[in-house]
């Protein structure tokens, strides 16, 4: 098995490109002081969905300002900060409900992926996606039959 013959799709091609264009640029053209300003959400319900290349660390920072303040108010007002605490417990168990519901649903979403590629290609490129599994399983046993051993003496 080589990786001989791998060919750039058009997909990975424009990927590549729009990855190059819309995030690569604007974060190289900035200076030291220009990309810590950017770490700084100006609109935090904007960088959610992902606007600016500096999106998911504006979102943390927002996050944490936004936990901060919420001690803060826990600390000056008891009552109101106790009421910010329950919302956020609320939330975290509903979303949490959610995240069980996707991962639950989640071996269903990968079979219908998977019947989507192999109803889309040819039979020689799933021939050869077996021929890489069949030689990726049985080393991939070996490893879990070495480290195993070696994972149960290091708890002695």
């Amino acid at each position: 098995m080589t990786a001989e013959g791998l060919v750039q799709g058009t997909q990975e091609t424009a990927r590549l490109s729009a990855i190059e264009t819309n995030y690569a640029g604007k974060v190289a053209d900035l200076s030291v002081p220009q990309l810590i300003l950017s770490f700084v959400p100006k609109n935090p319900f904007a960088d959610l969905t992902g606007a600016n290349p500096t999106s998911i660390i504006s979102v943390v920072i927002f996050a944490a300002f936004l936990g901060v303040a919420s001690l803060q108010l826990l600390k000056d007002d008891q009552p109101k900060g106790q009421r910010v605490l329950v919302a956020i417990d609320t939330l975290q168990a509903w979303v949490m409900k959610l995240v069980r519901l996707v991962m639950k649903l989640t071996p269903y979403g990968v079979l219908a992926l998977m019947t989507k590629v192999v109803a889309g290609s040819n039979i020689h490129d799933i021939i050869k996606l077996g021929q890489l599994c069949g030689c990726v399983l049985p080393w991939s046993g070996d490893h879990v039959r070495g480290s195993r051993p070696a994972a149960e003496l290091h708890r002695r």
